[in-house]
């Protein structure tokens, strides 16, 4: 007997020992893969943080950039972007990167002649909406499209005294004959405001359907009634409101889906696969691809299973009964949308099931066996890296609640995954493993109060959870709190977290500050560029072989050409009878088997100003008539952006919007083919504008030669300029005309054109004791660093001056922890009085 006992327990121990190594040999597997994955599709994850998000044409932006992902492959240069709501581009900069950071700024009043492809820029409209977006050289050589993206504002006003909110009264009357009723509420420092003049505008497919104007009555109301127009199933109508007083205007949008709209509904299972009594997070997306708020129900043949809404972000979880073999139906309450849902039968059920609870008292997951084997591993771990696991052994139909020691960790976005003793995966999870902020920062000003033109001195700490010190390095700004909007100011924490994942609505995340919301995001998303459901499949590949060399400038020359210069205009040398111009020049060689020649981004380092201009000689001095091939990949690059979805933003966070919006600049009702004219009042017309981006009209080759032949260009005979043409104008720092080739549709090149890499300029900080004066400054950024060191003592100290603006003013500092790299932020505040 003693010896069956001892031969159990001896199989026991032995089928212990083989279960231990075999998930030893699975975990050193599975690492293998995520290090092999990694340099083939990192995740940069870039984040800019900028002093605001309404400026003013003569003001500029500033910036710090951080690389907040994986840091393996060094980036070189930042490519800062900025284009109208036609997509065009208006300014755009290179600026080097120094480890995972880079700052710089971009003037918006004087934008640069030449923008990076080498053509001439659209100009800056007085006002209007803008969106600026980033990447690195890394991004553009891995093809990672995943670019930061801010929405930006541009206007001549500035105050924030008018609000708005806006609702369609009855929403089952927006079909075709529908009698629509828009109720506009109108608040003006916070009270209901009478005799508040304003106008509309109805449109669809660019087209401009009806305008009226509005006057708020008594408390504050105005209201638009009109017959809902016949539109198609892939139309909507889109309400722009506009209300003014003074100088302060505020401008709302709507769009109105028409209720024969069609709806998109999307199903994704936690774990990645339907289970009896499973989550399931559900999406609803607009023919546009907008998140639509909506109320579901979901169906087993006729009998309602649950009846659930979306939220913010169009999304919303349900719990399926425990049952299997059930083909659920999901569908809109208004019929707008459905797909199903089908659950195994039970025959079919195979492997192991997940589900995660987390609430106050920690995280715990539930493992049910679907199948025939009873062992399970569960990995936890970043997407770099494993970071726990255990082997449980759970009897077929039987399941287990194990308890997951996310606690332990720093917060990030973990995933949870079931594997079975193959190393097959069967279910994973993305969530974030906490709520709480490792490190906290404090920001204090020596006073509350301030005049003009007084200085403001401000402490700075920074601590861990334990309150120790920490040693961070910070971008810090110092603006006019109404002039950054929080509805579309992304913070670092929230790019940390959540940017790689939140698709083309990552500039909702903002509004959405449920915990609850955010995790149905992670709930339906994988590891960012994954190959499958299952971040841990990977087949071994090596390193990517479209690692190309992104830094850099290449072109292609013709035959004759045997070298380039690049000169720099350094400025003027005073002597005693002469003034003598400073040029710098470097000469390089072109390959003359492939007749091109490369600048490595090293040598393309210049300050404002001072930006380096390519030219060419020849055996009969200068060749003016050339056109260079540019082969750079950054061009591109910046054409698939554009052309994609990733500067999609949406006018509103869903359709039937309430929502008090940021004061927007004058109504010119801009990106739409409007009526040829609008009359505003009685001296003042609204003129519409054509789409540039969808169609070429032959106006406004006439627009840019006229702005050609302002520049004394008297010379020039043709009414309209010829495409493929080249043609001089004004003069460079040399004393030479500058020479552009017409490239057609209002486009142009400058011949002299290469890339340069900007070497960030300083802000400018008065001192206003030591130099007192009386001039107006209207600066609303008065403080911008993008490099604030906290010593060992997790402190720092700096000061800056007041300008004449005045009202209450927000410090915002944002940074990275120095020994772990981990994001964080502080804010402060302090008001300004004209004393």
């Amino acid at each position: 007997m003693s010896f069956k006992l001892a031969a159990i327990s001896l199989l026991i121990a032995l089928a212990g020992f083989s279960l231990r190594a075999q998930q030893a040999d699975m975990l050193l597997v599975l690492q293998e893969r995520l290090d092999d994955h990694q340099p083939v599709y990192p995740s940069g994850n870039l984040y800019l943080h900028l002093d605001k998000t309404t400026y003013t044409p003569e003001e500029a932006v500033w910036f710090k950039a951080y690389l907040l992902g994986d840091t393996s492959m060094k980036a070189k240069v930042l490519y800062v972007r900025v284009v109208d709501d036609e997509r065009n581009e208006v300014s755009g900069a290179q600026f080097p990167i120094y480890d995972i950071r880079a700052h710089g700024s971009i003037e918006l009043s004087k934008p640069s002649n030449i923008e990076d492809l080498g053509l001439i820029k659209h100009p800056f409209r007085l006002d209007g909406n803008y969106i600026l977006y980033a990447y690195t050289d890394r991004m553009v050589a891995l093809g990672d499209t995943n670019v930061f993206v801010q929405p930006l504002r541009i206007s001549r006003m500035t105050g924030r005294r008018l609000e708005a909110t806006a609702s369609v009264t009855d929403t089952t009357m927006l079909y075709t004959g529908g009698q629509v009723q828009i109720k506009v509420d109108v608040r003006e420092g916070g009270s209901r405001a009478d005799g508040i003049k304003g106008e509309y505008q109805l449109l669809a497919g660019g087209k401009a359907l009806k305008y009226g104007r509005l006057t708020t009555n008594i408390v504050g109301e105005a209201f638009v009634n009109f017959t809902y127009p016949d539109l198609d199933n892939d139309e909507s109508l889109k309400v722009k409101l506009l209300f003014t007083k003074g100088n302060d205007h505020t401008e709302l949008s709507l769009n109105l889906q028409h209720r024969d709209n069609p709806v998109t509904v999307n199903c994704f299972p936690e774990g990645g696969r339907p289970v009896p009594g499973g989550h399931v997070a559900i999406e609803v997306l607009d023919i546009l691809g907008n998140p639509v708020q909506a109320a579901l129900r979901v169906m087993d043949g006729d009998s309602t299973v649950a009846r659930v809404a979306t939220g913010a972000l169009g999304m919303a979880t349900v719990e399926l009964p425990h049952t299997a073999g059930v083909r659920y139906t999901v569908k809109t309450e208004d019929g707008r949308g459905q797909t199903t849902l089908e659950v195994p039968p039970a025959d079919r059920l195979r492997g192991f099931s997940l589900r995660l609870h987390q609430d106050s008292t920690g995280s715990r997951a539930m493992v049910r066996n679907l199948g025939p084997d009873s062992t399970a591993l569960l990995v936890l771990r970043t997407n770099r890296e494993i970071l726990w696991s255990t082997q449980q052994e759970i009897l077929p139909g039987d399941s287990v609640m194990v308890v997951i020691p996310v606690g332990k960790y720093p917060k990030d976005v973990l995933s949870l995954a079931v594997f079975d003793r193959d190393g097959a995966p069967l279910a994973e999870r993305l969530f974030l493993n906490r709520t709480d902020e490792t490190y906290q920062v404090k920001i204090t000003t020596d006073r509350q109060q301030y005049g003009t033109h007084q200085r403001v001195t401000v402490s700075l700490s920074a601590t861990d959870a334990s309150g120790n010190p920490v040693v961070a390095n910070f971008s810090v700004a110092a603006s006019e709190k109404n002039r950054k909007d929080s509805l579309v100011f992304r913070n670092i924490l929230q790019q940390r977290y959540y940017g790689p994942f939140a698709k083309s609505v990552s500039d909702w995340l903002i509004s959405a500050r449920s915990a609850t919301i955010l995790d149905r995001l992670l709930l339906s998303n994988e590891w960012p560029r994954s190959r499958r459901r299952s971040g841990m499949v990977y087949p071994p590949s090596g390193l990517s072989a479209h690692l190309s060399n992104a830094d850099g400038v290449v072109g292609i020359v013709p035959s004759t050409v045997r070298k380039i210069e690049l000169r720099s205009f350094q400025g003027f040398k005073v002597e005693k009878n002469s003034v003598r111009r400073i040029v710098k020049t470097m000469t390089i060689e072109v390959d003359r088997k492939s007749q091109s020649f490369f600048v490595p981004d090293s040598l393309l380092l210049s300050r404002r100003g001072q930006e380096w201009e390519l030219k060419i000689p020849t055996s009969s001095g200068w060749k003016y008539e050339y056109l260079v091939d540019w082969e750079n990949p950054d061009i591109g690059f910046d054409r698939t952006v554009v052309r994609g979805k990733q500067l999609y933003i949406p006018e509103i966070l869903h359709s039937f919007a309430i929502a008090t919006l940021p004061v927007a600049p004058g109504f010119d009702f801009n990106a739409m083919n409007l009526l040829d004219e609008v009359v505003v009042g009685r001296k003042e017309k609204a003129i519409s504008r054509t789409l540039r981006n969808t169609k070429c009209a032959q106006y406004e080759d006439r627009i840019h030669a006229e702005y050609l032949k302002m520049r004394d260009l008297s010379y020039m005979a043709e009414s309209m300029i010829v495409k493929g043409k080249t043609y001089t104008w004004g003069y460079n720092p040399y004393d030479e005309p500058k020479t552009i080739i017409c490239l057609g549709c209002g486009r142009y090149r400058d011949i002299n054109y290469i890339k340069n890499i900007t070497i960030p300029e300083e802000f400018p900080l008065p001192d206003y004791e030591t130099y007192p004066t009386a001039e107006l400054d209207m600066r609303s950024t008065v403080y911008w660093n993008p490099n604030v060191y906290t010593d060992a003592d997790g402190t720092a100290m700096f000061s800056f001056f007041t300008s004449d603006v005045t009202g209450e003013f927000e410090i915002v500092a944002q940074g990275l922890v120095e020994s772990d790299l981990r994001p964080l932020i502080g804010t402060g505040s302090f008001n300004v009085t004209n004393r």
